[in-house]
Protein backbone atom coordinates (compact mmCIF):
# COMPACT_ATOMS: atom_id res chain seq x y z
CA UNK A 1 0.00 0.00 0.00
CA UNK A 2 1.79 2.70 -1.18
CA UNK A 3 -0.51 5.55 -0.06
CA UNK A 4 -2.49 4.39 2.87
CA UNK A 5 -3.79 7.98 3.51
CA UNK A 6 -5.87 7.62 0.14
CA UNK A 7 -7.19 4.26 1.34
CA UNK A 8 -8.01 5.59 4.58
CA UNK A 9 -9.56 9.14 3.25
CA UNK A 10 -10.28 8.77 -0.60
CA UNK A 11 -8.31 9.70 -3.20
CA UNK A 12 -8.66 13.53 -2.55
CA UNK A 13 -6.14 13.47 0.16
CA UNK A 14 -3.35 11.81 -1.70
CA UNK A 15 -0.27 12.56 -0.33
CA UNK A 16 1.59 12.07 -3.23
CA UNK A 17 0.35 15.89 -4.76
CA UNK A 18 2.31 19.29 -4.13
CA UNK A 19 1.59 19.72 -1.22
CA UNK A 20 1.14 16.98 1.72
CA UNK A 21 1.50 18.85 4.67
CA UNK A 22 -0.16 17.17 7.43
CA UNK A 23 -1.83 21.36 8.26
CA UNK A 24 -3.10 21.17 4.69
CA UNK A 25 -4.41 17.68 4.71
CA UNK A 26 -6.77 18.98 8.10
CA UNK A 27 -7.47 21.83 6.34
CA UNK A 28 -8.51 20.35 3.14
CA UNK A 29 -10.71 17.75 5.35
CA UNK A 30 -12.52 20.52 7.41
CA UNK A 31 -13.26 22.74 4.62
CA UNK A 32 -14.90 18.80 3.13
CA UNK A 33 -18.86 18.77 3.34
CA UNK A 34 -18.45 15.18 4.09
CA UNK A 35 -20.53 13.62 7.10
CA UNK A 36 -17.94 11.64 7.74
CA UNK A 37 -15.94 14.66 8.48
CA UNK A 38 -14.98 14.41 12.12
CA UNK A 39 -13.58 10.34 11.61
CA UNK A 40 -11.65 11.78 9.14
CA UNK A 41 -10.41 14.27 11.03
CA UNK A 42 -9.66 12.17 14.03
CA UNK A 43 -8.11 9.75 11.84
CA UNK A 44 -5.65 12.00 10.28
CA UNK A 45 -4.44 13.08 13.50
CA UNK A 46 -4.12 9.58 14.66
CA UNK A 47 -1.61 9.26 11.26
CA UNK A 48 0.26 11.64 12.00
CA UNK A 49 0.78 10.72 15.73
CA UNK A 50 1.41 7.34 14.32
CA UNK A 51 3.97 8.44 11.87
CA UNK A 52 5.73 10.54 14.18
CA UNK A 53 5.78 7.67 16.91
CA UNK A 54 7.21 5.33 13.93
CA UNK A 55 9.92 7.77 13.38
CA UNK A 56 11.21 8.58 16.78
CA UNK A 57 11.06 4.74 17.55
CA UNK A 58 12.88 4.53 14.21
CA UNK A 59 15.68 6.64 15.37
CA UNK A 60 16.50 5.68 18.84
CA UNK A 61 16.56 2.22 17.13
CA UNK A 62 18.97 3.06 14.70
CA UNK A 63 20.89 5.41 16.96
CA UNK A 64 21.65 2.30 19.35
CA UNK A 65 22.94 -0.26 16.21
CA UNK A 66 25.36 2.59 14.77
CA UNK A 67 28.93 2.52 16.25
CA UNK A 68 31.25 4.84 14.88
CA UNK A 69 34.49 3.62 13.73
CA UNK A 70 38.06 4.65 12.55
CA UNK A 71 37.12 3.92 8.42
CA UNK A 72 34.10 6.53 8.73
CA UNK A 73 36.15 8.80 10.41
CA UNK A 74 38.64 8.91 8.31
CA UNK A 75 36.30 9.52 5.34
CA UNK A 76 35.18 12.25 7.01
CA UNK A 77 37.98 14.19 8.05
CA UNK A 78 40.03 13.21 4.38
CA UNK A 79 36.85 14.77 2.68
CA UNK A 80 36.59 17.92 4.90
CA UNK A 81 40.47 17.95 4.26
CA UNK A 82 39.46 18.51 0.51
CA UNK A 83 36.63 21.51 1.18
CA UNK A 84 39.17 23.31 3.38
CA UNK A 85 42.28 26.27 3.03
CA UNK A 86 42.01 29.86 2.19
CA UNK A 87 38.88 31.61 0.54
CA UNK A 88 35.05 31.87 0.68
CA UNK A 89 34.87 28.82 -1.33
CA UNK A 90 35.88 26.45 1.59
CA UNK A 91 34.33 25.08 4.58
CA UNK A 92 37.35 25.16 7.07
CA UNK A 93 40.31 26.70 7.03
CA UNK A 94 42.12 23.43 8.12
CA UNK A 95 41.62 20.46 10.03
CA UNK A 96 44.46 17.98 10.62
CA UNK A 97 44.72 14.85 13.31
CA UNK A 98 46.98 15.59 16.61
CA UNK A 99 49.10 12.42 15.83
CA UNK A 100 50.81 11.58 12.57
CA UNK A 101 51.00 7.88 13.94
CA UNK A 102 48.27 5.63 13.09
CA UNK A 103 48.22 2.38 14.75
CA UNK A 104 46.90 -1.07 12.59
CA UNK A 105 43.16 -0.76 13.73
CA UNK A 106 43.13 2.28 12.16
CA UNK A 107 42.81 4.35 15.45
CA UNK A 108 45.57 7.56 16.07
CA UNK A 109 44.60 7.73 19.90
CA UNK A 110 46.76 5.94 22.26
CA UNK A 111 45.83 2.03 23.36
CA UNK A 112 45.25 3.12 26.95
CA UNK A 113 42.34 5.88 25.25
CA UNK A 114 40.88 3.58 22.94
CA UNK A 115 39.82 1.24 25.59
CA UNK A 116 37.15 3.80 26.87
CA UNK A 117 36.44 4.01 22.82
CA UNK A 118 38.45 7.11 21.75
CA UNK A 119 39.48 7.03 18.43
CA UNK A 120 41.39 10.29 17.57
CA UNK A 121 42.01 14.12 18.04
CA UNK A 122 41.50 16.23 15.77
CA UNK A 123 42.12 20.28 15.53
CA UNK A 124 39.57 21.94 13.61
CA UNK A 125 40.34 25.56 12.81
CA UNK A 126 36.85 27.17 10.96
CA UNK A 127 37.36 30.86 8.88
CA UNK A 128 35.78 32.76 11.99
CA UNK A 129 37.22 31.00 15.45
CA UNK A 130 39.73 29.73 17.46
CA UNK A 131 40.94 26.33 16.42
CA UNK A 132 39.12 23.94 18.19
CA UNK A 133 40.26 20.64 19.71
CA UNK A 134 37.64 17.57 18.98
CA UNK A 135 37.40 13.91 20.10
CA UNK A 136 36.72 11.64 17.93
CA UNK A 137 35.18 8.29 19.64
CA UNK A 138 33.09 5.44 19.31
CA UNK A 139 30.00 7.00 20.82
CA UNK A 140 30.55 10.31 18.62
CA UNK A 141 32.56 13.67 18.52
CA UNK A 142 33.05 15.73 21.31
CA UNK A 143 34.79 19.46 21.59
CA UNK A 144 37.08 19.30 24.11
CA UNK A 145 37.06 22.12 26.62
Amino acid sequence: NRDPVVKILGSDYGTVKEDSTALTLLDKITKDDDPDREIKVKIAVLLKQLDLHLLNHSLRHISLEINLNPVAFKKDIEMLKRFSGKGEQTVLESIEYTSDYEFSNGCRAPPWRQLHGEICYVLVKPHDAETLCITCSAEGVFLNG
